[in-house]
């Protein structure tokens, strides 16, 4: 997949863990935020994970990554009500969700 495609499935996955929360739902959402970036909302659907299922070793590798870029500083900031956004609200408004996303407030330190 590329970058761009990560964007797009995260409103769809983010609707999909909302309608019914399943492990490799929220192992998906996990890895697209991380390929984005965007460490703490990866965080946060690897620890659900890990309620679910406590052994699950995915979920404890995802949860390791998205500590780390979380400890590095190089991450970006949750984009507004993008997780309350779902598909059929996207279309009835007819637009592409990803270009509705704003700008990160918080810039990746120099490598």
């Amino acid at each position: 997949c590329q970058r761009g495609e990560f964007a797009q499935a995260i409103p769809k996955l983010y609707a999909a863990v909302q309608r019914t929360p399943k492990v490799s739902t929220l192992y998906n959402l996990g890895l697209a935020l991380l390929k984005e970036r965007r460490a703490p909302e990866a965080k946060e659907q690897f620890e659900h994970m890990l309620r679910m299922d406590n052994k699950n070793t995915s979920a404890k590798k995802g949860l390791d990554a998205a500590e780390l870029m979380i400890e590095s500083g190089e991450f970006k900031e949750k984009p507004i009500e993008e997780s309350q956004t779902n598909d059929s609200q996207a279309e009835e408004q007819n637009y592409d969700t990803s270009a509705a996303m704003p700008s990160p407030s918080i810039a990746p330190q120099e490598r």
